[in-house]
């Protein structure tokens, strides 16, 4: 390996940007010009998987210059949950992360926050679970961190709807997930309407997930109608009173989940306006398999569909969505009565019971040309 030395500073970093996290700490070990070229590469992404990592990270970052190394530290992922002590020292270390994310962080409050979001001005990334976080994180977080372009929350119950306001100057945001946290506030008309607003403010949005959007917000995100006439009249051959609206232009994933009072004239006239979604999941609708004839003309590329608790699709219906779209793989129809005598040409290999949730999942796959379907059955009532 000394035949290696005389290669420039540059181009052993060129050829170890392009080495796995394994092999660089074989290639540290090669001299003590490549060890000083692989050492900051390792310390770009810091995995916390349990006690003992952060152990070994605190100890090797106390005892080095870790002013320098913090300067290298691009991502920090949190796999466990850390004691505060803990947590402070990591955020302390870590320097200006553009990927940060903490699945389980009950000890992360606003003031313990607050530090990291205020250095971060290049956090592109940013994912907290279970945190007692309130409004106040979500303001410094839209304050510092404009150049954010993924946010995921779930289950910080001390956030509510203005979340999407704090961040309108994040306008580079690419994926919005909020799960878990109380929405209730949007079920005014003007919040709902308001915080609609400042969502479709984000025109490079390409993946929507919602959890349990309240059914006035959910009808001004999907588009304005100006018809009167009842949801459930709504016909994919019918072009009057449906919006041209292009809400995000990109968007290619949209999950709402317990819609209960979205029908096909609001999908419908979304879907017409968005033709790259691949993913569509509206959970808990009222959806007919006029919504479906939609997709088959307006969705070519539709990959994954999820269909929960809409009662009034048939199988007919999904049967024409799967022979009219060739890159569809996957239908979620939990209890929407459609079992697997619908399905005749299934046979016994494509057949499973899926004991362990209790509820009916149709995949539906083409695969050689041939149609697939993997059905596992539900017994139980009619409800969502």
């Amino acid at each position: 390996m000394s035949g290696l030395d005389h290669l420039s500073m540059e181009l052993i970093l060129l050829i170890l940007k392009q080495v796995d996290q394994r092999d660089l700490y074989a290639c540290a070990l090669v001299s003590r010009q490549w060890y000083a070229v692989a050492n900051p590469l390792l310390w770009r992404s810091l995995m916390v998987k349990n006690v003992a990592s952060f152990t070994n990270i605190h100890t090797t970052l106390t005892e080095s210059n870790h002013a320098f190394l913090q300067h290298h530290i691009q991502s920090i992922n949190f796999g466990c949950t850390l004691s505060t002590p803990a947590f402070e020292a990591s955020i302390r270390y870590a320097g200006y992360p553009r990927f940060v994310l903490a699945r389980q962080a009950p000890h992360v409050t606003n003031n313990r926050l607050r530090p990291l979001l205020q250095r971060c001005q290049n956090l592109s990334f940013f994912g907290l679970g279970w945190s007692p976080i309130t409004q106040s994180s979500m303001i410094t977080l839209g304050q510092h961190c404009r150049q954010l372009r993924s946010l995921h929350l779930q289950n910080c119950r001390g956030l509510g709807c203005a979340i999407f306001p704090a961040l309108a100057a994040c306008r580079l945001l690419e994926e919005i997930t909020v799960i878990g946290c109380r929405l209730d506030g949007m079920r005014f008309p003007r919040t709902a309407e308001a915080t609609a607003n400042v969502l479709v403010g984000f025109d490079r949005l390409t993946r929507l997930k919602l959890d349990d959007p309240p059914n006035d917000f959910s009808q001004c995100l999907l588009g304005p109608l100006t018809s009167t006439s009842d949801a459930d009249s709504a016909d994919d051959d019918t072009d009057d009173d449906m919006p041209t609206i292009v809400t995000w232009p990109r968007l290619v994933h949209l999950w709402l989940n317990r819609c209960e009072d979205i029908g096909d004239m609001y999908t419908i006239a979304f879907v017409r306006t968005h033709p790259h979604l691949q993913s569509l999941y509206v959970y808990g609708g009222r959806l007919t398999d006029a919504t479906l004839r939609t997709m088959m003309n307006c969705l070519p590329g539709i990959v994954d569909v999820g269909l929960v608790g809409n009662f009034d699709i048939t199988h007919r219906g999904v049967r024409r969505l799967v022979q009219n779209c060739p890159a569809l793989i996957w239908v979620q129809l939990f209890g929407c009565d459609i079992a697997t005598c619908h399905f005749p040409e299934a046979g016994p290999s494509c057949l499973d019971e899926d004991l362990f949730y209790h509820q009916g999942i149709m995949q539906i796959r083409k695969e050689n040309e041939f149609l697939v379907l993997l059905i596992f059955l539900w017994i139980g009532t009619r409800s969502f």
